[in-house]
């Protein structure tokens, strides 16, 4: 209910649009976006903008000098908060993802993992789900969240939420539509809302930073 109410919210001007027959909403999405999009999240082998975490840039960044940035924030942790606001049980019984940082991955490897999804190669590593090889492919460039104000963990909570599409929701990648883009958007701004600027809602996984 919580993720209905959200999305019949989430933009009327693009409903509008979406209903009129006119650009698809997933392109207007990307459309908002003021950053490159090979860097951005994709689905279905589109590159999609996010919301902005609107988080202090100290609070993204553990050692900006090194130029890059790790999630503060247990992945596993991450996916039951995502579970609990998508009002899903967790199953212990469903492997996590390996989560693979973007500077520790060789772009052809990337390359090889995503062409068969997106139809292309990429040629960067960016932030992505792959089912077939059971990835989440995160970018960890500080620069990019200093940029764009948003937080690795809320990268990582969207991509966690395709994951759950997939595996919770048995949607196959080239299944979805903009109603599953619109989901992991909502559910990104939820993280950030109560994990990244707030605190977690009654009954949710506290998920504290790491040491």
């Amino acid at each position: 209910m919580r993720i209905l109410i959200a999305l019949l919210l989430l933009s009327p001007a693009l409903a509008l649009h979406a209903e009129s027959g006119e650009t698809p909403l997933i392109n207007q999405l990307q459309m908002l976006a003021d950053v490159d999009p090979i860097a951005m999240p994709s689905i279905k082998g589109k590159p999609v903008d996010l919301p902005s975490d609107q988080s202090p840039a100290h609070a993204l960044v553990s050692n900006p000098t090194k130029n890059r940035v790790r999630p503060t924030r247990d992945a596993v942790c991450i996916l039951k908060a995502i579970l609990f606001g998508m009002e899903i049980t967790y199953d212990p019984g469903k492997a996590l993802p390996k989560i693979r940082l973007a500077s520790e991955v060789p772009v052809k490897e990337f390359d090889a993992a995503m062409e068969p999804q997106w139809g292309f190669k990429p040629g960067k590593v960016t932030n992505a789900y792959a089912p077939h090889v059971r990835t989440i492919f995160i970018n960890d460039e500080a620069d990019y969240y200093l940029k764009t104000g948003r937080s690795i963990d809320g990268s990582l909570a969207h991509e966690l939420t395709h994951y759950v599409q997939v595996r919770y929701f048995g949607i196959q990648i080239k299944e979805f539509l903009d109603g599953e883009e619109m989901q992991a958007v909502h559910m990104q701004t939820w993280f950030r809302d109560n994990y990244i600027n707030g605190n977690p809602p009654p009954g949710a996984p506290a998920c504290p930073k790491k040491g």
